[in-house]
């Protein structure tokens, strides 16, 4: 990457191409950057109001896009595009954005909607998360039926690996 004459400002957290190195190598990445600079300078000559940017988690984005958030390659970031309904986008404005996290799941917890996901059936005391082989229940199963196998480590790095026999899914 150096070779090509490519620094990294740390603090900026972004690349510049030294004064005296040809720039044609990284047309591909400075086009980009470009016409989204252009883009925002056209805004503002026109006289309209600057990019309003949303704190979109990934998992509400098909959600954000339907309320006309549009995204912004050159920021990687969501935006409220012209059609949008502020109405709707209005909870993913970074002033109504929690600043913090919820609790996290613990690997036992995580572990057992791991195993929901792929169909397992939880009783008793699943997921037993002692390193060795457990059978489980699966969707499907007929009475007494295990078609579901598990393995949950906690030791050091939690870990597991499932598998549901009848769907073939690990």
């Amino acid at each position: 990457m150096s070779g090509l004459g490519r620094a990294l400002l740390a603090q900026a957290r972004s690349w510049y191409i030294p004064s005296g190195v040809d720039t044609a190598p990284f047309v591909k990445w400075t086009q980009g950057a470009r016409q989204a600079a252009t883009e925002q300078q056209s805004i503002k000559t026109q006289g309209q109001d600057p990019r309003t940017y949303l704190a979109v988690p990934y998992g509400e984005r098909v959600a954000a896009k339907a309320a006309g958030a549009l995204w912004d390659k050159a920021a990687k970031s969501w935006y409220a595009g012209p059609d949008a309904d502020m109405a709707k986008l209005e909870r993913w404005k970074p002033d109504n954005m929690p600043d913090q996290q919820g609790p996290a799941m613990t690997p036992k917890e995580e572990f057992a909607e791991a195993l929901q996901s792929l169909g397992c059936i939880l009783t008793g005391e699943h997921p037993i998360m002692d390193g060795k082989k457990h059978r489980i229940g699966v969707e499907g199963d007929k009475k007494g039926e295990e078609a579901g196998f598990y393995v949950g480590h906690l030791d050091g790095h939690p870990a597991g690996y499932i598998k549901n026999n009848r769907t073939g899914t690990t």
